[in-house]
């Protein structure tokens, strides 16, 4: 997965449009290079895009993993979904527990798929600066352990980032207690 490729500028520079799923989502690849996630159709706010499962299980985070548990990193399968690059106001929810990417809100025809990486990912393997352009942009990427406290209006985190978000702050609090 990548960073989030500004919609213009694929469409300007697209070179192709790989349907995937029958259609329903396409991997949009730029005369960069940039490969991207987009709908072939339109979804439902709460339409599960597709389910996922583990291609294989990482030892060593990566690039191209995804955290879905404490200790847990995979690559994706079906294979395409590692196109579905970062934003900071994304449309789609990574759903961990019931490996799925579900619409937080509409999605049109030809949209870019986003969805949040600190939502799944503790500490981000590949940190990176953020060009979204989001009005909640948090311009660095770095997983959900840097997060602004309290968390910007919106964020959805997984089961596990929750947990360990909680541990922290249960941390710092027993620290302040305790000076």
């Amino acid at each position: 997965m990548q960073q989030s490729v500004m919609h213009e500028e694929i469409i300007q520079a697209q070179i192709d449009r790989l349907p995937v799923d029958n259609g329903r989502l396409q991997v949009w690849r730029s005369s960069s290079g940039q490969s991207a996630l987009h709908a072939g159709q339109r979804f439902a706010a709460g339409e599960v895009l597709h389910g996922f499962s583990a291609k294989s299980q990482v030892e060593v985070p990566t690039r191209h993993s995804v955290q879905v548990s404490e200790h847990e990193h995979i690559l994706l399968n079906p294979s395409f979904l590692q196109y579905i690059n970062h934003g900071c106001d994304p449309n789609v929810l990574l759903d961990v527990v019931r490996r799925e990417f579900i619409a937080l809100r509409p999605i049109a025809t030809g949209e870019e798929i986003l969805f949040f990486y600190p939502s799944t990912e503790w500490v981000m393997t590949c940190p990176f600066k953020c060009h979204c352009q989001a009005q909640s942009c948090l311009n660095e990427i770095r997983g959900a352990s840097f997060l602004p406290w309290p968390l910007p209006p919106g964020i959805r985190l997984s089961p596990h980032t929750r947990a360990l978000l909680a541990h922290r702050i249960a941390s710092l609090v027993a620290s302040a207690a305790t000076s």
